[in-house]
Order: C-alpha cells, then sequence, then structure tokens
C-alpha cells in the first residue's frame, strides 16, 4: 500500500510544492501581469476576444482540480489563447487615425 503521493493533482498546490514560494510567485507575477494587460484593454475587446479569455479562464478553473499543466498539448492550446488574446487587442488601422 502507497502512503506518500506523488502528485497534487492541483496545478497551483504542484507549482508550489516544486518550485517553492519564488517561483509560484513568479509565475502568479506573470499571470497577474497578463490579467492586468487584459482588463487595461477592456475598451478594446471583441467577440473573439472575450471567447478567448473565456477558454483561459476555462483551464486555470480546471487546473485546480485536475492535473493538466503537464499535458504538452493542452499547453500548446494555452499558449494559443494567450497570443490569441494578445492579437485580438491590437489595434485596428482606423483606431491609429491621430485625433488633432
Amino acid at each position: 500500500m502507497k502512503t506518500r503521493t506523488e502528485y497534487a493533482h492541483c496545478d497551483p498546490l504542484q507549482m508550489l510544492a516544486e518550485w517553492g514560494r519564488i517561483g509560484a510567485g513568479i509565475f502568479a507575477a506573470g499571470t497577474l501581469c497578463f490579467v492586468v494587460f487584459a482588463v487595461r484593454n477592456v475598451r478594446r475587446w471583441r467577440g473573439q476576444t472575450v471567447a478567448l479569455l473565456c477558454g483561459i479562464l476555462f483551464f486555470a478553473a480546471h487546473s485546480t482540480m485536475d492535473f493538466v499543466s503537464y499535458n504538452p498539448a493542452l499547453l500548446q492550446m494555452l499558449a494559443v489563447l494567450a497570443v490569441g488574446v494578445k492579437w485580438s487587442l491590437k489595434r485596428l488601422p482606423s483606431e491609429n487615425v491621430s485625433r488633432a
């Protein structure tokens, strides 16, 4: 009978166990920067931006209940979602017109 578990089956707890407080803090700071970027650009949100952010939110919610961040295919999808959010918030050519 096994008395010691190897995985927390919760990504935030597993990250904290593997990386310590400093590593988990660096990850949390990066996540916070992404959230601040998205909120600052709320006026430029489109339907696709909201859909991509929902995908990221669902991934984060699922990672609190399961061990999903060690699956390369799921991490690749998360990266595509994050890049998609950044791309969807690019200024349109009509927004670059100066208001003199």
